[in-house]
């Protein structure tokens, strides 16, 4: 399959070592590189970090500079750089990922036309636009991607607002003064409806566990996002997360520890969970990440080293830390919202404990005995970890990372991806036969199947259902729950019901 990627709203890395942003470089870097190793094509249609001569960056290596391609990005010759092109022509994709991202609409598009011979007016070169037009150019499946539960994807501003991108009264699109009033900004939108919902199917893919999408959807439906505004237009599936392992060769036990507890991350609404599991433990904390002199102030006892200019610096970070302990904002430990920390930090030969608020947080670990309930759970288990000699240790944090290395990988992960993109595309067919059991090959003929053809939550699929050949007579039938019950779970990861 040939896949599109597009980021909403800024531009994109892929170099995680050396990446300064937080933008999702880690999970990005993950997907593209196992996409690739199966053979399918990716076209980024997003602008990448510009690089310079001194400190070449994705965007030198995608075009033509070869010489500095790191070590680790060998596949970056094998993705489509297309920033100033849409989906469309030698450019269409089967399969477009969005990636969300913080909303701003005070970044620019470098490759934006902004002639009125080119059809393109000043008002449409930030990034944001830019977005917008990928978006509405592919006709097919959407898939955004919601891996941060703090950054939900905006789509009420996008195409639920009172006066939609290109309207006389949109401020964004005539900026003149009567335009600019209070509620300019509530109720001008930056896209519309069309742009982002006609002749296409929009999957949301989450890490919010399915038993609470329900609750998920009245998180996310505050002003900008409006999940639940919009759930008629959209499905949503669920994928853990994953890790890119191979990001942490190199790193070796330590004996000598410097920072016994450690954390990562600013208190993003995380202050009570924190206060619970990093002050007064009973050993040595370190924080770093950015943190107000006001959020500071609130703690005592606890070493602030700062910011950390890139990954590579949070996983040395990791690996000089004797214990992590991951926690959530309430409503993502609701959601049972998985981040990929706990992989991180055995990788970084470091144990990685959990909050027992996180819903399943045991099925993250390889013994609930790394769950912590409270306060006083997590100062005798943490004195007791630290304290065992330095081969009990390693067995221990190894025996986690083979734990993660076995249920948290890209290879499982796409896995599932490919079946949720296979199950929103018109054009495959399902066949089953006693050989290979179910399979999914492309309809020679898919111009009979069109988009406008389909129902909300009723697809249609050319399935064949006989335990016989493949040479069978095609059948059309309605994909059913009484029809999905019948077909092993496990050869369809990531799949939902309809």
């Amino acid at each position: 399959m040939r896949f599109g990627l597009v980021k909403f709203c800024i531009p994109i890395d892929l170099e995680v070592l050396s990446s300064t942003s937080n933008s999702g470089v880690d999970d990005r870097y993950g997907l593209v590189k196992e996409l690739i190793s199966r053979g399918h094509e990716v076209i980024i249609f997003t602008p990448l970090v510009r690089g310079t001569k001194n400190n070449p960056r994705e965007e030198r290596w995608l075009l033509g500079d070869e010489e500095n391609i790191p070590k680790t990005l060998p596949f970056l010759k094998n993705i489509g750089y297309a920033p100033a092109e849409l989906p469309v022509g030698d450019f269409k994709v089967d399969v477009l990922i969005v990636e969300a991202g913080v909303g701003n609409t005070m970044f620019s598009d470098p490759f934006a036309k902004t002639t009125q011979n080119d059809g393109i007016d000043a008002s449409e070169t930030g990034l944001i636009r830019r977005f917008a037009r990928v978006v509405d150019a592919h006709k097919g499946p959407v898939i955004y991607l919601h891996n941060d539960p703090s950054l939900p994807f905006y789509f009420r501003q996008m195409a639920g607002r009172k006066y939609p991108w290109g309207h006389k009264r949109n401020g964004y699109t005539n900026p003149v003064k009567e335009n600019r009033g209070e509620k300019w900004v509530r109720d001008s939108a930056w896209g519309t409806f069309d742009e982002m919902f006609q002749d296409k199917k929009s999957v949301v893919v989450t890490r919010c566990l399915p038993e609470n999408f329900e609750y998920m959807v009245d998180v996310f439906n505050s002003d900008r996002c409006g999940y639940k505004e919009f759930q008629k237009h959209l499905s949503f599936e669920y994928i853990p997360p994953a890790y890119s392992y191979e990001l942490c060769e190199g790193y070796q036990f330590k004996e000598k520890i410097k920072y016994p507890l450690f954390y990562s991350g600013g208190d993003r609404r995380r202050r009570k969970s924190f206060r619970k599991f990093y002050e007064d433990i009973g050993v040595p904390t370190y924080v770093s990440g950015k943190w107000t002199d006001e959020a500071k102030s609130g703690f005592e006892g606890i070493n602030f080293l700062g910011w950390v200019e890139t990954r590579k610096d949070l996983l040395d970070h990791i690996n000089d830390s004797g214990c992590v302990v991951q926690i959530q904002p309430g409503d993502a430990s609701k959601m049972g919202w998985w981040t990929a920390r706990t992989m991180e930090t055995s990788s970084c030969m470091s144990m990685c404990f959990i909050d027992n608020l996180i819903h399943s947080a045991k099925d993250l670990v390889f013994d609930s005995w790394f769950v912590l309930k409270d306060k006083e759970d997590a100062q005798k288990k943490i004195k007791s970890f630290l304290s065992l000699n330095f081969s009990e240790r390693i067995k221990i944090i190894n025996t986690q990372m083979d734990f993660c290395k076995t249920y948290f990988t890209w290879q499982r992960f796409v896995d599932s991806f490919i079946a949720i993109c296979k199950k929103n595309m018109v054009d495959y067919e399902v066949v089953r036969n006693k050989k290979r059991g179910y399979e999914f090959y492309l309809n020679e003929d898919s111009s009979r199947n069109k988009l406008s053809d389909f129902g909300q939550n009723n697809p249609v699929y050319n399935i064949v259902t006989e335990d016989v050949i493949e040479e069978v007579p095609k059948k059309e039938i309605i994909l059913s729950n009484s029809l999905w019950k019948d077909i092993p779970k496990e050869l369809f990861a990531g799949f939902q019901e309809v």
